[in-house]
Order: C-alpha cells, then structure tokens, then sequence
C-alpha cells in the first residue's frame, strides 16, 4: 500500500510541470503586440543610428531597446516577430 502512494506521488510530482505549463501558442492578437511594439522600437532605432550612427551609445543603447522587445516577446508568448522575414517566429534566437 504505501508503496503505491509512494509511486503515486512520484508521477505526479513528475508530471506537475505539466499541470502548470500554460499554452503558450500565441495567438494572432499577441503576435500583433509584438509586432507593433517592435515595429516601434525599430523606427527609433533607425532614427538613433541615422543621427548618431551605429556604432554610437546612442545607436548601441537603441538596439538594447529592440532587443529587449524580442526578450519580452519570447518570456510572454515564446516567440517573437522576425522583420526581416515578415513572420512570427517560435525559434529561440
């Protein structure tokens, strides 16, 4: 008997990461959060570097700004919008 609880405990302590794991799909509102917020920053960095060029603190200190958007976007929604391609990636970059 208290060998099946034992086991029975063991399961379920192995399986409870599952029990909290949210669905992490994104979905089309999230992506286009993403979008939009990373959208945003890239204006200001393109803005950044073309007045103080890219190797500037101001140019280095903007990008740090984009990619903290990609970092907010994966903690959240575990992925986040690739501009380049124009698409929603899953990827962790």
């Amino acid at each position: 008997m208290l060998k099946s609880i034992v086991c029975a405990g063991a399961v379920v302590l192995a399986l409870s990461p599952l029990a909290f794991a949210a669905d992490t799909t994104a979905t089309n509102s999230d992506i286009a959060t993403c979008r939009m917020r990373y959208e945003r920053v890239q204006e200001k960095v393109d803005r950044v570097i073309a007045k103080y060029g890219a190797d500037s603190g101001h140019g280095m200190k903007a990008r740090e700004k984009l990619t903290e958007v990609h970092e907010w976007c994966w903690r959240r929604y575990k992925g986040w919008w690739d501009e380049n391609a124009k698409t929603w990636r899953t990827d962790h970059w």
